[in-house]
């Protein structure tokens, strides 16, 4: 079953500095993926970031992770160069650690960062459907819209609870005034051509997960 809830904005750990546009009219980060949203003392995450812009998802020139002095972990590259945060063995169950990242993508410089709770027993939600207009659209595929249409936008999540639970849209295809909650609406652009639509799913416990559409406007 679709959500039916209207998900309300909250601060929350995964990327606390949303974009406020849903337009993607430049560069922004959009989510901030550590797996396992929480550590355990001694243990590790990987980390991912989501970039976006008009042309669709964008892959960074350069890509740096920190952790301000005095957290009680580090960062640490694996030998294929995939980020990866150790916690300290003497981390404290309970507390968090922030994590930075700086993104360069030309000329262009992106700030982000995230909270990640040492703990552990969590994992990412999961992205279980996306209806566009009516239908069901499986991964990796492109969506058909009508030039000039309004088209209905939900989402099918697994994990997370609707009181603290996050959904943001973003495309370029159209207008997304209520694009922090589900169901929504893309007021499609009267011109045709390609265009993309992601979706970003946040627990309010540290979880994220997002999709990615091409999308054509006939």
């Amino acid at each position: 079953m679709m959500m039916r809830t209207t998900i309300v904005l909250a601060l929350l750990a995964g990327c606390p500095a949303l974009p406020t546009s849903a337009g993607l009219g430049e560069p922004e980060i959009l989510a901030i993926v550590a797996d396992p949203p929480c550590v355990a003392p001694g243990g590790s995450a990987t980390l991912a970031v989501l970039v976006a812009g008009p042309s669709g998802t964008l892959v960074p020139d350069r890509v740096s992770w920190s952790v301000p002095d005095g957290d009680a972990a580090s960062i640490s590259m694996t030998s294929a160069g995939a980020p990866v945060v150790d916690a300290g063995a003497t981390a404290t169950r309970g507390t968090s650690v922030e994590i930075d990242v700086d993104v360069a993508i030309g000329s262009t410089e992106l700030r982000g960062f995230r909270t990640l709770a040492i703990g552990d027993g969590c994992a990412n939600p999961t992205i279980d459907a996306v209806d566009v207009g009516g239908t069901v659209q499986p991964p990796a595929t492109t969506i058909d819209v009508p030039a000039g249409s309004d088209v209905a936008l939900d989402v099918d999540v697994t994990g997370g609870i609707a009181s603290t639970g996050i959904v943001s849209w973003y495309s370029t295809a159209g207008a997304i005034d209520l694009y922090r909650q589900t169901p929504t609406t893309l007021a499609v652009t009267s011109q045709p051509g390609a265009a993309v639509l992601y979706v970003v799913y946040r627990d309010g416990l540290g979880g994220v997960t997002w999709r990615a559409y091409a999308v054509e406007v006939d």
